[in-house]
């Protein structure tokens, strides 16, 4: 059996080392070598509740938040598949909060962020953006600061960054996605 440079899949040698894909899937972060399947699922948001599809055959869906104080009115879901994060906007908490894919754990990640309509997870550089109908915005957060501790729960407010700012009052922004090959912010 060809070990493809020790690589599961794919190998593409750059003149002084190996470098490992996966055709369909990602690598393992332990060896970065072996390709691990993704789970094909898919969340959706029906204001007071956050749920789950399994599209890999099982038809079942089931409830990952439901209504409580944590969830009023959901518009904007985002995700991030590797650390198995849901970000969602609440637009009557005027907030953006996240939880695990299964819901037990919750943080309200950045608060008096009014009418959060279109929210996108780069998973390259791991930054959050939305867009904020009201102020006619968008904006940003950068998650790596929460893993190196740079941050603490009360500096999220400090730490978010203004992208886009258009004519308030006559433009409104709806959707944004992230096209992190790129480096590209597309919004409408």
């Amino acid at each position: 059996m060809p070990t493809y440079g020790g690589c599961d899949e794919l190998c593409f040698y750059n003149g002084s080392k190996a470098n490992c894909f996966c055709s369909h899937g990602y690598l393992d972060g332990d060896d970065n070598k072996t390709c691990r399947k993704y789970e094909n699922k898919l969340f959706i948001s029906r204001r007071e509740s956050i749920e789950r599809i399994n599209l890999d055959g099982d038809k079942n869906s089931s409830l990952v938040l439901s209504h409580n104080l944590h969830l009023q009115n959901v518009v904007a879901l985002a995700y991030d598949f590797k650390r198995h994060l849901i970000y969602y906007s609440d637009v009557k908490l005027n907030a953006i909060c996240v939880c695990d894919f299964i819901g037990q754990t919750f943080i309200k990640l950045i608060t008096d962020q009014p009418i959060v309509e279109g929210l996108a997870f780069d998973p390259q550089n791991r930054h959050l953006f939305w867009t904020l109908n009201g102020e006619a915005e968008i904006r940003s957060f950068d998650l790596n600061k929460l893993d190196d501790g740079t941050i603490t729960t009360l500096d999220f407010q400090n730490s978010v960054t203004k992208i886009l700012s258009l004519k308030k009052g006559q433009d409104k922004l709806r959707a944004v996605v992230v096209e992190p090959c790129l480096n590209m912010l597309y919004y409408s």
